[in-house]
């Protein structure tokens, strides 16, 4: 059974002009859905109907949106670059090394298409995504900042003594 492949491209930028004529050019415009700027709630939507999720940006440094696709359960592919990627481990997608965009492109391609291939894979990362995402919850990163400052005030104590 081959599945229809769909992109879709939420968000507006500078370059969505040139990505629009692109699409057209290549002819596949059919596959390509651009849903533009939409409300935070909306977002959800998105992911539910999404298998994976893709993050090429080195301009966003801090990327809750990708924590939000990996609560949602989607594999990430995103660029090792800044804070982003540091959610997204082995286990939960791919990080791509930004060194040239001819080597961004080709291996987001093979990654989406290793998911897209491989439905254990895929079921398996978007399990993993979704734990992982639930390490970064603001009652798991208070518990931890606890711990550390505990663990800090004990070190003391026992120097002092």
């Amino acid at each position: 059974v081959r599945r229809r492949t769909m992109l879709t491209i939420v968000g507006n930028g500078p370059e969505r002009g040139n990505v629009e004529q692109l699409t057209r050019a290549l002819n596949i415009s059919d596959h390509v859905r651009f849903a533009g700027w939409v409300h935070q709630q909306q977002t959800q939507e998105f992911y539910r109907q999404s298998d994976i999720f893709c993050f090429p940006s080195v301009r966003e440094f801090g990327g809750a949106v990708v924590l939000e696709a990996m609560a949602a359960g989607l594999p990430c592919i995103v660029v090792d670059y800044g804070g982003i990627a540091e959610y997204v481990t082995k286990n939960t997608g791919f990080k791509i090394a930004p060194k040239s965009r001819e080597h961004l492109l080709s291996h987001m391609v093979r990654h989406i298409e290793d998911l897209a291939r491989n439905d254990k894979l895929l079921a398996k990362m978007s399990l993993q995504a979704i734990e992982r995402a639930g390490e970064f919850t603001w009652e798991r990163k208070a518990a931890r900042t606890v711990e550390i400052y505990a663990n800090l005030i004990e070190r003391r104590q026992r120097v002092s003594v």
